[in-house]
């Protein structure tokens, strides 16, 4: 499958040259290909994601698995959409982009963060 998306990936790039130098708009077939080649990637990896929870499941850290995954999605889609942002010539829109992404990772952490502190709480009382 990789070497499959590889060779789409040429074969967009090819016509997205070869419509730059007949000079018509290139943007929908960058969006296209993007889109389709994001897409597949992520089917690819949709086996890892599902052995990951399996194995996870069984050490009870299930929890940390779902938010490694969420964590993976933010990531993953905030830099699509930034990139699809670039590539129409928004960068000032694609940096927004990433900033709400990042921000998101860090409110997705708190629930744990609170636990860590509360922990550390618990352990300093003790003494």
């Amino acid at each position: 499958m990789w070497l499959r998306l590889c060779g789409g990936a040429l074969l967009c790039a090819v016509a997205i040259v070869l419509l730059k130098s007949a000079g018509g708009s290139v943007l929908p077939l960058q969006w296209t290909g993007t889109i389709v080649l994001t897409g597949a990637a992520l089917l690819m990896l949709s086996p890892v994601i599902t052995w990951v929870g399996e194995l996870c499941e069984g050490q009870g850290v299930s929890e940390l698995t779902g938010l490694m995954i969420k964590g993976l999605g933010v990531a993953m889609l905030t830099q699509f959409c930034a990139d699809l942002c670039r590539q129409s010539g928004e960068a000032s829109l694609a940096n927004s982009v990433e900033l709400a992404g990042k921000a998101e990772l860090l409110l997705l952490c708190l629930p744990m963060l609170r636990d860590l502190i509360d922990l550390s709480q618990g352990m300093l009382d003790g003494m």
